[in-house]
């Protein structure tokens, strides 16, 4: 849903968003010692810097990826939540399904 917001961004926007998500998803799953962290900055930061490279804006480009990617952590960690814990009210549990709703969404980018 909010991936496909800003695909506008993007010059191939299918193949650099599947670039994009295929590298976060290596930065995420990288081991967690500090030699691996600052190899996760970097790659984190070229894979920025990949997607961009060729828009018009870059700085607005880059400024939007990241903001996405800021909302795809928030969401996660929405969903993250709502497994652990039964959702208490009717509106936590509409925000847990919109969380479902959104990993589901992608889920389907290839």
């Amino acid at each position: 849903m909010y991936l496909a917001t800003f695909g506008w961004l993007f010059i191939d926007g299918d193949r650099d968003m599947k670039n994009f998500i295929f590298g976060l998803a290596l930065v995420i799953f990288l081991p967690n010692t500090s030699s691996a962290e600052q190899e996760s900055m970097d790659m984190l930061n070229q894979l920025h810097e990949g997607v961009c490279k060729d828009h018009r804006n870059p700085d607005l480009c880059k400024r939007v990826v990241g903001i996405i990617m800021k909302g795809v952590k928030q969401n996660d960690d929405i969903y993250i939540e709502c497994m652990k814990n039964k959702p208490a009210t009717p509106e936590d549990a509409m925000y847990c399904q919109s969380a479902k709703d959104v990993r589901s969404k992608i889920d389907t980018y290839n």
